[in-house]
């Protein structure tokens, strides 16, 4: 089939490999799973294309191993085309995402970065996770969209984890489209996801949490969903667990209680929530996640009195403590979504505490502060809770919609107490009872009751209100009776359980509460026969109308008696609470009473913690209640009995403790008796029961001013007090009736103005402000309502203008006390000027059907003319001089003047109302000295251009020319830079996409005022925004224009200068983050369209080369900005940059070619300083601007030449600029070949010399680029680093040919960094020499070099101090014979040039310690080894040769291969040391060969005499020589030649290579190229003959060792002894004899005569050995431990007979 292009639609453009296919040969691809390909043609079974990403040739895959991907291709010449995929956009981001950091995540795991390295692996197995589910299909439309949203939140935590782009989305996770946005727009958006990302991150310290608190301000509403996974503990009884959240630093509980009810097997109750234990803790205010919050569950057991009671007669259904369980839960709050998406779900474990009935009560404030650890311990065998929580923010209603599945059957535990934000519709009547404690006398009983509460609700007509009391959140909890838990044998129990009461509205106004005692026994006949014997009662609303208070309640305790039980008589009694008669005479003092008691005996052992122990201050503070009665001696028996005074007794005075015990206010006292007011009732003067309420209501109210309010009709006689207390209500309670309020107060308003008006209107103005506070902002709406709907009054206006005026008068004349009240009245304004502006469309309406229309004009012009009074007091204000409290008001006027344009619309014309603003504008007085009148000034200025009088196109003519006047002014001033450019960048984003010709010229008198703020403060991103703000809102008309107003050449050339720093400085240093890439990108598109409309008026101008300097830099950079390098890019931000602006790189890079070439005769003043820059500019990787900018190479050759007839500078800056660019990653090999054939071919065209000089130059440049590619390319991969070193070697030959010095020094100096820090000192030194061979010792003056590491010196000094660095590393790899040669060239320099003696004594010191070094210290010279690269697979510069590599200290082979291979993963050894054949040498793969090899030195020529008077050179001294300073080493192949005789001996031949290299070694390289190699045939004998010599060296060098100084005795002679055993046990077991019968026969020099010779140089090394043995014998018995002369004597008998065998006269008898 032929082969058919890909259709130009794109459906079979793109695809995506989908397993993996190895290609046979160069014209098939190979591709892995996850490669992207990109398809060219295509015959049926295969497709012809190429990769992606990596090599850019064509080749052929087949089709079934790869999906296509319906898209739409941009093409692009050089990069990557963009593909627009048809997939979803999140499924794309998620695929790009991965694809990005798989490639990162390799190189933070090889950097070690292994903190960031998990958190992005375990974010990616996330998005993955989440694109499997989206598209298996399976989840509903609202889960699709949460995992969206999630899914995008965790692509941007990916991207600031690594640092890269900050992408702007909406809220459901899509990215924003953000062509439509101005540079001030994006900005904001930038500053404000950098700022949520910032309080994402604030870790949970104490600054962390301020942070994340100032952060939540805005009274945002969190919640918490908490699920209870188990239960591990076994109660063996029916159990109550309740939740709730408490706060420990105020000791507050904040939540309601969560109740779960398990059976006696722990499953719950309701089957139906078996799996499903879940609530929802809502409405936590920002404090909570800044405080210590707690998670606290209280166990409570259902069942016998005593735990573990077997008797079954026991009652079972007492109520009785268990354990408590309690885990901070601050920092699970602290960890915050953006956005109000949903949390991630953590599961924790929580252990089970138990305790004392006596310590129950707040055994969690002991357990959070580990205090009182006696008090309670771990319950046995209680594993504990698992619980879970997630995070959640926003409002509830929005969360259920967006979330239904996981709010479905979800039960919600409200706050205690209203939430920091109280919607409108939130409707609450709940009412908080905790039965704190009581006190009982113990009567009759030998021990302590065990008393039972019961608690319900009673109309004043007896009826009990049903299904009223809430024992907590979680299912049908809703019971008509109460039983308390039971403490057991306590007369002083202490409880401390709430219960949330739901009374109707209609029955709470004659409802109470009523609580009943009895005393439960553990035996269930007996528990029926105990009776109640006492009640107490609490009413619910006070006899003035409010509700009860918020406070701690002491009540008193009635004795009961059936009979009694009756609303219609104690509900009489005036004594409920609990109080005390206190007489005119002294107080008789009893006993205290038991609880009181108990409470002393506790706190003498027991600490107070913050929050805890309230009850026991409670009953401290009852002290003073129950320690005095009115008489003494009372006994048991009359514990219940009337309270009367004592006859004669004075005037009675009742006591209400509860009043210093109460948080809240509250009216009424009891009497303090029962005798007149209770009838028959009987009060105990001592029993007491305290409870606490709280009110939480919508609808009842605890304030008696608030109520008199609103029914102040019947109260007028006390309505200036009521308007005056009105201001000290709480907001709570303001919103609670805040229509009825405001229709009261404007009632008022009209019933008397004279005398009312200015208390209602601080009353309105006290109220809105409440509004106005972020925590009832919600009731904005609300008011809103009310004002358009339910306000009547058409009056009102004139009242509130009226006192509104009179406000800012008393203000301007600095009356006593009036800045406060008109900063109150400025904070309202908004409201103030909604109910004006209402107030009189209700009169006009009015008037238009009771009045002519001359007496509606005529009111109309009034109204206006009092309007206009109020504003021209404003002017007033703002006129005076600002001073001392005046400050503070005019600060607050700027702040809220701008809100009331928006209603007076409705009255007045924009026209007019924009003479109002301005007007206003001009009153504010500037002063320098105030910055906060300035700042407050920008902030109205701001707030007006953002308001609906600057959007109306015929009202901004007005405004606009004013604001700018403004802005030119505070521009020159740095303190109100940002604050101006706030104003500044309203203007931009309110004209952006709706702005006329005549505002745009406008804008440009901003560009003089603002280049010169960019350039005070660069750093600003504010005036930068701004700058190219106002330079986008040009368009060429306007930049014609402004151009034209320069008249003269010399001034244009100074603002275009101007210009070209100002935009050079936004391009090379952005004020903005690298991540703000859409930011960049609108920037780099401004920037552009000002240069190229801007510039072409350089040609215009006096020619400058300093200003045409200017353009080309800004040019240069511009190019090749990192903001705009698409090859970089990820293809999200690739395609956002070609869809929105285009490739801004041509554009720019192609304008530049156009001026360059309009410079013709002055291209001159810029060779060679601009050839660095174009060049630069020449290697951005696109083609087409490559080809337009590579023909000014030529141009700058050519101008050099004809001006100086050569063109050595433009040639030595092209050498030393394609170095550094090279290095840093640009250019490859496709441009090289383009810059050749371009300059080539210009060349070529040139004259003759110009054309000969050129070509030598393109020469050069393809030889030096392609070096530097190779470099680049091995320097990446650590397995050629060796390879990487030697190419440096030749890359460094080639410059020094060219006579690049510096280049040759800069790359002498990389060679010996990568040395040192490999740990190779003997090579860096080698290295470093070569430097030092460029220098004498002259007194030549030398450049510094190297960025300043040499600075300006004489030759001597520079080759001095690399001699130092140089002997420093010899120092330290022990090759210290070559450092004595070197300190003997410094020693001559200063003793006989610089007669520097201090040196010199320096110099020889150090040289004295390497001669010792030498002589004493131990040395392990290296071993060397050939390897062989043998396949195709390795790179040319390696494939198929050997090296000699030096290997490490003490490494030997198995661990030199070893590392051989880990630096070559992918590569094979081969077994056997053979010379490969074809199959290997062919081969695609890698395959390695490691021999070692022994160096083959030739002795230094001072030591081939052997010194002196026949001197012996020391051991230590030769085997230096034997290991360094070689380059001809040899290893040996044994191999089989003839028949085999049966002696080992005699058959053993073997092939001796030797390896010539190109470089001595050690070198300035760890390895040397194999240049030449011959092989030997070493015969048996000569096998023979070589063994027995080096052995005999060997243990005559040991002898000589343990015969010198130190070697002898108390030494260690191991060694000496293994090698003479070694020696006379071998020949005594048949070595030498092996020998003798091998060789020394008759018939073997008969069958050899040629090797006669060798036979008897091998009998006399037989003799010499033995010689050698018999000395070494007698040294080692003179040197030997007495323990070893066993030893000795044996190897003396062994070598009697080795003796006589080696010394025998004829061995042909033999």
């Amino acid at each position: 089939m032929p082969w058919e292009p890909s259709p130009p639609d794109g459906s079979q453009s793109y695809a995506v490999a989908i397993a993996n296919f190895k290609g046979d040969g160069d014209h098939q691809m190979s591709i892995d799973v996850g490669d992207r390909l990109e398809i060219v043609e295509s015959n049926g079974d295969w497709y012809r294309g190429r990769k992606r990403k990596g090599e850019g040739r064509l080749a052929i895959f087949p089709a079934n191993y790869v999906a296509l991907k319906p898209c739409t291709l941009i093409k692009a010449e050089q990069m990557d085309d963009v593909v627009l995929t048809a997939e979803d956009p999140v499924f794309d981001e998620i695929s790009s995402s991965l694809r990005l950091w798989n490639g990162v995540l390799q190189r933070l795991y090889s950097g070690l970065k292994m903190d960031v390295f998990n958190r992005v692996k375990t974010i990616m197995a996330d998005l993955m996770l989440m694109r499997r589910q989206i598209l298996a299909g399976t989840l509903s439309h609202e889960q699709v969209l949460e995992l969206r949203r999630q899914a995008a939140g965790r692509i941007d935590k990916g991207n600031r984890l690594l640092g890269l782009e900050m992408v702007l989305r909406a809220p459901g996770g899509e990215v924003v489209d953000t062509t439509a946005h101005c540079a001030a727009e994006l900005h904001d958006r930038y500053l404000e996801l950098a700022e949520r990302a910032r309080l994402k991150a604030a870790s949970v310290t104490a600054q962390g949490a301020a942070a994340l608190k100032a952060g939540l301000a805005d009274g945002q509403v969190h919640h918490l969903l908490f699920e209870m996974k188990n239960f591990v503990c076994m109660v063996g009884e029916p159990a109550d667990l309740y939740f709730s959240l408490y706060c420990n630093s105020t000791g507050n509980f904040v939540s309601e209680e969560y109740l779960v009810r398990l059976t006696r097997a722990g499953m719950p109750v309701d089957v139906k929530r078996l799996g499903n234990l879940r609530t929802l803790f809502a409405d936590l205010s920002t404090l909570d996640l800044t405080d210590e919050l707690f998670l606290v569950c209280k166990v409570i057991r259902v069942g016998k009195m005593n735990y573990g009671d077997t008797s079954k007669k026991a009652s079972t259904n007492f109520r009785r403590p268990f354990g408590c369980a309690t885990m901070d839960i601050s920092a699970v709050l602290r960890q915050l979504d953006a956005g109000g998406a949903m949390g991630d779900e953590r599961e924790f474990h929580i252990p089970i505490f138990g305790c004392k009935d006596d310590y129950f009560h707040d055994i969690h404030v002991s357990i959070l502060n580990q205090t009182e650890q006696n008090t309670y311990k771990p319950v046995e065998k209680a594993k504990g809770l698992y619980v879970t929580f997630k995070v959640l923010h926003g409002d509830v209603a929005e969360l259920r919609q967006e979330h239904p599945l996981v709010f479905k059957d979800l039960p919600t535990t409200r706050k205690i107490g209203f939430p920091d934000v109280i919607l409108p519709g939130d409707v609450r009547n709940d009412l908080y009872v905790t039965l704190l404690c009581a006190d009982f006398a113990k009567g009759k009983k030998s021990s302590e009751k065990n008393v039972e509460v019961m608690m319900c609700i009673v109309t004043s007509d007896g009826k009990t209100i049903p299904n009223c009391i809430s024992l907590g959140s979680g299912g049908e909890n809703l019971v008509e009776e109460f039983q308390s838990c039971i403490i057991y044998h306590s007369n002083s129990p202490r409880w401390n359980e709430t219960l949330r009461l739901n009374v109707p509205i209609g029955q709470f106004e004659r409802a109470h509460l009523k609580f009943y005692f009895r005393h439960c026994s553990s035996a269930e006949s007996k528990d029926k026969e105990e009776k109640t014997f006492a009640f107490s009662f609490i009413p619910l609303m006070e006899s003035n109308g409010t509700t009860i208070v918020d406070a701690t309640h002491p009540l008193s305790v009635y004795k009961y008696e059936r009979r009694l039980d009756n609303p219609d008589l104690y509900l009489k009694c005036t004594d409920w609470r609990f109080s005390k008669l206190v007489e005119n005479g002294p107080v008789v003092r009893e006993s205290k009473p038991a609880a009181i008691a108990a409470a002393d005996r506790e706190s003498s052992s027991r600490k107070s913690e913050k929050g805890g122990r309230r009850i026991d201050k409670l009953l401290e503070r009852l002290r003073h209640d129950t320690e005095g009665t009115s008489g003494s001696g009372s006994s048991s028996n009359d514990k219940f009995k009337p309270d009367v005074p004592a006859k004669g007794a004075g005037r009675r005075l009742s006591v209400d403790p509860s009043a210093a015990l109460r948080t809240g206010g509250g009216s009424g006292s009891g009497s303090g008796g029962g005798g007149g007011d209770g009838g028959p009732l009987q009060r105990s003067p001592k029993e007491y029961f305290v409870i606490r309420t709280t009110l939480c209501s919508t609808k009842l109210t605890q304030k008696e001013s608030l109520l008199g309010l609103l029914k102040w009709r019947s109260h007028q006689g006390d309505l200036e007090s009521t308007l005056k207390r009105l201001t000290f209500v709480e907001g709570e309670e303001i919103v609670k009736f805040l229509q009825d309020i405001f229709d009261a107060l404007f009632a008022i308003l009209d019933g008397d103005t004279d005398k009312y008006a200015r208390l209602v209107f601080d009353a309105l103005v006290f109220i809105i402000c409440t509004i106005s506070d972020k925590k009832y902002s919600h009731f904005r709406q609300v008011l809103d309502l009310y004002i358009t709907r339910h306000f009547s009054g058409a009056m009102a206006h004139q009242h509130l203008i009226k006192c509104l005026r009179t406000q800012l008068d008393r203000a301007a004349r600095r009356e006593p006390g009036s800045g406060k009240e008109v900063r109150a009245a400025m904070k309202a304004l908004e409201y103030l000027f909604k109910f004006i502006v209402q107030s009189r469309l209700l009169a006009q309406r009015q008037a238009a059907s009771a009045k002519s229309a001359e007496e509606q004009q005529a009111e109309e012009n009034a109204f206006k003319a009092e309007v206009l009074d109020v504003f021209q007091a404003f002017n007033n204000l703002m006129k005076a001089t600002a001073s001392g409290d005046l400050i503070g008001t005019q600060l607050t006027a700027l702040q809220h003047f701008p809100s009331i344009f928006g209603d007076l619309k409705q009255l007045f014309s924009y026209q007019y109302l924009s003479l109002i603003a301005l007007k206003f504008i001009e009153s504010v007085q500037y002063d320098a000295t105030k910055p906060k009148l300035t700042q407050h000034k920008m902030q109205f200025l701001e707030t007006l251009v953002a308001g609906p009088l600057f959007g109306q196109e015929e009202t901004r003519l007005h405004i606009l020319p004013v604001l700018l006047r403004h802005m030119q002014l505070h521009l020159g001033n740095a303190d109100e830079l940002q604050s101006s450019c706030g104003v500044i960048a309203g203007i931009l984003r309110t004209l952006h996409n709706n702005i006329t010709e005549r505002e745009k010229w406008m804008l440009t008198s901003l560009l003089w005022p603002l280049l010169k703020a960019y350039r005070m403060d660069r750093a600003a991103g504010h005036v930068a925004v701004c700058l190219v703000g106002v330079l986008d809102a040009m368009d060429a008309a306007q930049y014609e224009k402004y151009l034209s107003v320069f008249t003269d050449a010399a001034h244009l050339t100074s603002f275009l200068g101007d210009v070209l720093r100002v935009l050079h400085a936004l391009v090379l240093r952005s004020p903005f983050p690298r991540e703000w890439t859409v930011l960049h990108a609108l920037v780099m598109s401004i920037v552009s369209k000002a240069v190229l409309l801007l510039c072409p008026a350089l040609l215009d101008a006096e020619f400058s080369a300093e200003r045409w300097e200017s353009f080309f830099t800004l040019a240069v950079d511009f190019v090749t900005s990192p903001h705009l390098q698409l090859e970089l890019a990820t293809d999200a931000q690739r395609r956002r940059m070609l869809g929105a602006h285009g490739d801004l790189r041509t554009r720019v890079g192609f304008f530049l070619k156009e001026m360059w070439d309009n410079l013709s005769d002055f291209q001159i003043h810029f060779v060679p300083g601009l050839a660095g820059p174009l060049l630069k500019v020449t290697m951005v990787p696109e083609r087409a601007l490559q080809r337009a900018v590579i023909p000014c190479v030529f141009d700058m050759l050519a101008a050099e030449w004809g001006a100086r007839g050569n063109f050595g500078a433009t040639e030595a800056a092209v050498f030393d600029q394609l170095d550094g660019f090279v290095n840093a990653g640009r250019g490859d090999a496709r441009y090289k070949e383009l810059f050749a054939s371009i300059v080539g071919a210009r060349c070529a065209a040139a004259e003759p010399a110009l054309a000969a000089a050129g070509a030598g130059f393109v020469a050069s440049v393809e030889r030096i680029v392609s070096s530097l590619l190779e470099l680049r390319a091995l320097a990446a991969s650590a397995e050629y680093r060796d390879h990487y070193a030697e190419e440096m070697t030749k890359h460094m030959a080639f410059i020094k040919s060219i006579h690049r010095t510096d280049m040759y020094i800069k790359y002498t100096h990389q060679l010996e960094s990568l040395h040192y820090e490999s740990g190779n000192f003997v090579e860096a030194a080698y290295a470093l020499l070569r430097h030092a061979e460029l220098l004498g010792w002259g007194d030549a003056e030398v450049a510094a070099t190297l960025d300043g590491k040499y600075a300006a010196q004489t030759e001597a000094s520079r080759k001095e101090r690399i001699y130092s660095r140089v002997i420093e590393n010899l120092d330290k790899g022990k090759s210290w014979e070559t450092a004595i040669d070197l300190c003997k060239e410094l020693a001559q320099l200063y003793e006989l040039r610089l007669f520097d003696y201090t040196k010199l004594s320096a110099t020889l010191q150090k040289q004295a310690n390497y001669f010792s070094s030498i002589a004493t210290v131990p040395r392990y010279f290296s071993e060397y080894f050939r390897v062989g690269y043998y396949g195709k697979g390795f790179p040319e510069g390696l494939r198929n040769k050997e090296f000699i590599y030096r290997g490490f200290e003490l490494e030997r082979i198995a661990n030199f291969c070893e590392r051989i291979q880990g630096m070559h993963a992918g590569a094979q050894m081969l077994k056997t040391n053979t010379p490969p054949g074809d199959d290997v040498l062919l081969s695609d793969a890698q395959w390695i060969q490691v021999v070692k090899v022994d160096p083959t030195p030739a002795p230094p020529p001072k030591f081939r005499e052997g010194g002196a008077a026949g001197a012996v050179v020391p051991e230590a001294i030769l085997q230096y020589y034997r290991s360094n300073e070689v380059d001809e080493f040899s290893f040996s192949r044994p191999f089989r030649k003839g028949k085999k005789t049966g002696n080992e001996f005699a058959d053993l031949w073997t092939a001796k290579t030797f390896l010539l290299t190109k470089e001595r070694l050690p070198g300035a390289l760890r390895r040397s190229e194999v240049a030449e190699r011959r092989v030997e045939e070493i015969s048996p004998i000569e096998n023979a003959l070589g063994a027995m010599r080096d052995k005999n060296k060997e243990l005559t060098g040991m002898i000589r060792q343990f015969s010198g100084p130190g070697g002898g005795a108390g030494g260690n002679v191991n060694p000496l002894t293994m090698a003479l055993n070694g020696i006379i046990d071998a020949a005594v077991n048949g070595g030498t004899e092996m020998y003798q019968k091998a060789f020394m026969a008759k018939a073997y020099v008969e069958t050899y005569p040629e090797h006669a010779p060798w036979v008897e140089e091998l009998k006399a090394a037989l003799r010499e050995q033995t010689e050698i043995v018999e000395g070494g014998l007698a040294l080692h018995k003179r040197v030997v431990p007495e323990a070893m002369l066993p030893l000795q004597n044996k190897m003396e008998e062994f070598f009697v007979v080795l003796k006589e065998k080696n010394l025998r006269s004829n061995f042909d008898d033999l």
